[in-house]
């Protein structure tokens, strides 16, 4: 959130953010309601996930012309968009058919 946050002078005018000052305002969001940082960090998420799948054929042919595997690419990307969702891998080890 320290590196979105738009921090403002008397309460109401904007400043830009200042990329020396990113420990200072990670401490100001500690303070922070989680109300207020929380539908920020969601927004946030969401633009983020939509950036990376609109844009996934131009990140796969930058990350093969850098030199990664295509398959590494892609599936590297996969894996990405789906964090960025909420995605949480299942453990392969866990084995629940027996469980109550």
């Amino acid at each position: 959130m320290a590196s979105i946050v738009e921090p403002v002078k008397w309460g109401f005018i904007p400043k830009p953010n200042n990329v020396d000052d990113h420990e200072k305002y990670a401490t100001d969001m500690l303070n922070a309601k989680l109300i207020d940082v929380y539908h920020a960090s969601v927004f946030f998420c969401k633009v983020y996930r939509d950036l990376i799948s609109y844009g996934r054929s131009y990140l796969e042919a930058d990350m093969m012309k850098q030199g990664m595997n295509p398959m590494v690419a892609k599936e590297t990307l996969t894996n990405l968009i789906n964090t960025m969702d909420g995605f949480i891998p299942q453990n392969k080890s866990l084995n629940l058919k027996g469980a109550n």
